[in-house]
């Protein structure tokens, strides 16, 4: 039986081994459809929570092709369409309690939900973006 150098075997093995590595480019996506996405981010404003009960965030419902969430006052939801990157809300409804704080932000999503064009995913990070690439809104998923 043949052996090999010392220095082979190691260079062999680091090669193995850097090969199977995930290195940071190496991220695992959280899927759009059934994760539970907290809002973190409105226009260039972080997202305030009010009520943790209530706290603004969106699911994405595949089989319904429906959104479902809370605006951070109250629930709120509407259809969707997916194509690739691109997405397009339909009709959002909500219900229509007042409350002391938080109503602002509440319908400054509302009305995001109209400029809305592509979405995309960082690890467990979802951007909403305008037809220009400008981000409208983040949301982090919930674990």
């Amino acid at each position: 039986m043949k052996t090999l150098p010392g220095s082979f075997v190691g260079a062999f093995v680091l090669a193995l081994m850097t090969g199977c590595a995930s290195g940071p480019e190496a991220v695992d996506n959280e899927p759009l459809e059934g994760t539970h996405w907290s809002l973190t981010q409105l226009g260039t404003q972080p997202a305030t929570e009010t009520n943790p009960e209530k706290a603004p965030y969106l699911e994405f419902l595949a089989a319904e092709k429906r959104v479902v969430g809370s605006g951070g006052c109250n629930r709120l939801g509407g259809s969707y369409t997916l194509d690739g990157d691109k997405i397009t809300f339909g009709q959002m409804m909500g219900t229509m309690m007042a409350c002391p704080h938080g109503m602002q932000q509440e319908q400054a999503l509302h009305a995001a939900f109209k400029k809305v064009t592509n979405w995309r995913i960082e690890g467990d990070t979802l951007q909403f973006l305008d037809a220009s690439g400008q981000q409208i809104a983040a949301f982090k998923a919930k674990k």
